[in-house]
C-alpha cells in the first residue's frame, strides 16, 4: 500500500512541566489518496499546514541511569492554511522507549479523524532524534 501523506516541516516545544510537551509546527505535506475513499475530502496533492501537538508522559518502569520507559497519550490538531479550515484530529496512545539520550523509540495506536471524512486506525512505530 503506498502512503497517502508525506510530510516535510520543523517543529518548536517545550516541556511545560515534566510530564506535559506543548508543541507548534509549520509543515509542508503531499497528499497522494485513494480519493473513493475521501468522497468529501478537496483534491488537493499539497498543503502548508501548522500542527499544534500536545502531549502528557507518564513513567512506567525505570531503566537506571535518570532514564524510563513511559506511556504517552498525545493529541495533534492540523490546520490548513490552504483550505483555512482544520482538517485532522490525531490522538495517539503509547510507549516510548529511551534508546540514548538524544534517540527514542515509539511504539503505539493512533486514532485519525479526517475532520468531515472518515475516520482510522493504525499502529505506528517511530524513531524519534532529540536535539
Amino acid at each position: 500500500r503506498k502512503l497517502e501523506q508525506k510530510e516535510t516541516g520543523l517543529e518548536l516545544g517545550a516541556d511545560v512541566f515534566k510530564w506535559l510537551y506543548l508543541g507548534e509546527s509549520l509543515q509542508y505535506a503531499r497528499y497522494n489518496l485513494d480519493w473513493a475513499n475521501y468522497i468529501w475530502h478537496p483534491r488537493i496533492k499539497y498543503a502548508f499546514e501548522a500542527e499544534t501537538r500536545l502531549t502528557l508522559s507518564l513513567p512506567i518502569f525505570d531503566m537506571g541511569d535518570g532514564e524510563s520507559i513511559s506511556a504517552y497519550l498525545s493529541d495533534e490538531f492540523t490546520y490548513s492554511f490552504r483550505l483555512s479550515e482544520g482538517v485532522r484530529n490525531e490522538v495517539a496512545l503509547g510507549l516510548s522507549i529511551p534508546i540514548k539520550s538524544y534517540l527514542e523509540a515509539n511504539l503505539g495506536w493512533r486514532h485519525i479523524d479526517r475532520i468531515h471524512d472518515f475516520d482510522s486506525d493504525a499502529i505506528e512505530a517511530a524513531v524519534t532524534l532529540i536535539f
